[in-house]
């Protein structure tokens, strides 16, 4: 309410671990979920009317052997989805949850558990996606794998790119042209469009055998973390406009301020 009353947008991020909080079905978690955040939003929005505001959740399961909300499970995404779908039928935006595991490194499971996150939530359509980089059921905070995770990332942005029909990129003329047994490799009308068309990994290798030997063999995990550390060492954000950051300091020290009571 304090965020309504300044303007602020807010989101009631919620739901049960699915078997502790809620019984141990999918359903009846989602019942609870919209419950809970159709109550936080009528709240809300009696107390600042038209308040900008959003729902979100992760109605997770319950791991059966430790009675941890399981992020990585099927069944969060699953969920997850359905809680999407519900605040699309009421005209309202949703954060989801993807890109985070219940692995303790940047391991295999760490990137099984993201890919099927990541892809669900595009298909789901999510307004906002809060998690990435998340080890450890949100114990652990990785960097490594918050890189690798943008890798996934970039890969199911390209598969919900889909495939462009037209009669530019049918390109019958140019099949006619090469012919039967021919290649489109030395074909410039096909070659331009080779970066709009193909995705390119900047962590994961797709190098043959021998190459990848020469280099080391270095694993997915070597390379997301030198990837991180490059970034770290190398990257120069933009900066804020000079008016924007005398704002930023402004707000600040008012907030100070209030906080010894000036």
């Amino acid at each position: 309410m304090l965020a309504a009353e300044r303007g602020i947008p807010s989101v009631c991020l919620g739901g049960p671990t699915v078997g502790l909080e809620s019984p141990f079905t999918g359903a009846a978690a989602l019942t609870l979920y919209l419950a809970a955040a159709l109550a936080a939003l009528t709240v809300v929005q009696t107390h600042v009317p038209a308040a900008p505001m959003a729902i979100g959740g992760l109605p997770s399961m319950m791991d059966l052997r430790t009675a941890r909300p399981a992020y990585g499970s099927p069944e969060a995404s699953l969920h997850s989805a359905a809680a999407a779908d519900l605040a699309r039928y009421l005209g309202l935006p949703f954060m989801g949850t993807a890109g985070a595991s219940e692995a303790k490194c940047v391991d295999a499971q760490a990137g099984a558990e993201a890919a099927l996150q990541v892809m669900l939530s595009a298909l789901s359509g999510a307004a906002l996606v809060h998690d990435v980089g998340f080890l450890d059921c949100a114990d652990i905070g990785s960097l490594a794998y918050l890189v690798l995770v943008d890798e996934i990332i970039g890969m199911a942005a390209r598969v919900m790119r889909g495939v462009e029909v037209s009669r530019e990129t049918i390109m019958l003329d140019l099949i006619e042209k090469v012919g039967p047994g021919g290649t489109f490799i030395n074909q410039a009308a096909s070659a331009a469009l080779c970066r709009k068309e193909v995705w390119v990994p900047s962590v994961l290798d797709r190098s043959p055998f021998n190459r990848w030997s020469d280099k080391g063999r270095p694993t997915t995990e070597t390379l997301a973390a030198a990837k991180a550390n490059k970034i770290l060492a190398t990257h120069q954000p933009a900066p804020l406009p000079e008016s924007v950051q005398a704002r930023v300091e402004e707000i600040l020290l008012a907030a100070e301020a209030r906080e010894r009571g000036v």
